[in-house]
Formats: structure tokens, C-alpha cells, sequence
């Protein structure tokens, strides 16, 4: 047995309570080599189920694709320089993979109501649809892999999750804002 499934086991229906865990305990200090060995562990295994998902994805974009659709489909028509900033991408990225949306109908360019010259990226229905798909099944895959976790367990992961990645956000925000050309982040 591995030492992550002797990690595991012993934690498996431990809800960890950030307000009363210490952070001067003494595995504290391996803390962050060990969180940084579990994301790469997760891009792996995420990595893994997208290759795995697009064999089976049909008409659902992978990918950046997914991400600009999704932002589309929650949020609503959006400039070419509004997705790059939500999604962290160049401009060029976010138009090279919106073309490709376009093109599988997926995606459609409308006059920007509020400026003549701009246009704005909306999902179509088959988008809307596409995206939908997705979802099911991303949620169905969730809903398998931690159908052992209480729901206590669940809020607790998507908190610290989110909590994690709020941090990771605000601290990248100095470096993304300070190199050459780098879209606006969102404000807060």
C-alpha cells in the first residue's frame, strides 16, 4: 500500500475544522511540499480524464473551449477582452478557440447593443446544450468519486478549495497585472 493510501485511510470521514487545526503543528512545515506533490498528482489525474473524456465527448468542446463556453453559457455575451480577463488567457488564445467555437456552431458573434463598432460572443442553444451535457457528466463523475464523503466532507473540500484558490488568485494578481499586455483581472 502506498504511502497516499496510507494518508488516505487514515484520514477518510476526517473533516478538518480550519478554525480550531493549528498551524504550528510540526507536519506544518511539510505542508506545502505536500500540497504542491497533491496539485500536481491532480493535474495529472485531470489531465488523464480529459483525454479520456474527449474520446467520448462528441460535440462537448474540451478544454479552453469548455472554459470560454461555460463562461458564456453563467455569465452571458461577452467581448473577446471580458473572457480573456475572466479566464486568465491572451486575447489571441481566447479568439483562436472562439473561432473554433464559432465554427461548430457552438458560439455566435451579435452587434454589441451598446457600441456600434464592438461585437459580443454569445453561446447558441447547441452551446447551451453542449455545455449542459458536460455538466451532467462532470457532475455525475463528482458525485461517483466522492460518493463516500459525507456532506460535511463536501462543503468542507469546497471551501477550503475555493479558499485556496482565492489566495492563489490574489497573489498572482500583482504579476499578471505588472507584464506587458496582460488583460485586467477582475475587480473586487
Amino acid at each position: 500500500m502506498s504511502h497516499a493510501d496510507n494518508a488516505r485511510r487514515a484520514t477518510r470521514g476526517a473533516v478538518i475544522d480550519t478554525a480550531t487545526t493549528p498551524c504550528d503543528e510540526p507536519t506544518a512545515g511539510r505542508a506545502p511540499d505536500e500540497l504542491g506533490r497533491e496539485i500536481a498528482r491532480l493535474m495529472r489525474l485531470s489531465a488523464a480524464a480529459k483525454a479520456r473524456s474527449r474520446a467520448e465527448s462528441g460535440p462537448i468542446p474540451d478544454g479552453g473551449d469548455r472554459l470560454l463556453l461555460a463562461y458564456l453559457v453563467i455569465e452571458g455575451p461577452r467581448r473577446v477582452t471580458d473572457l480573456a480577463a475572466m479566464t486568465y488567457l491572451d486575447v489571441s488564445t481566447v479568439s483562436r478557440q472562439i473561432a473554433s467555437l464559432v465554427q461548430r456552431g457552438l458560439v455566435e458573434r451579435r452587434p454589441d447593443p451598446n457600441d456600434g463598432r464592438g461585437t459580443l460572443l454569445a453561446a447558441t442553444d447547441a452551446g447551451e446544450q453542449a455545455f449542459e451535457v458536460y455538466r451532467s457528466r462532470r457532475q455525475a463523475e463528482l458525485d461517483r468519486v466522492t460518493r463516500d464523503w459525507s456532506a460535511d466532507e463536501r462543503r468542507t473540500f469546497v471551501h477550503l478549495l475555493a479558499r485556496f484558490n482565492d489566495d492563489l488568485e490574489r497573489e498572482q494578481a500583482p504579476a499578471r497585472d505588472a507584464a506587458p499586455g496582460a488583460p485586467e483581472g477582475p475587480t473586487a
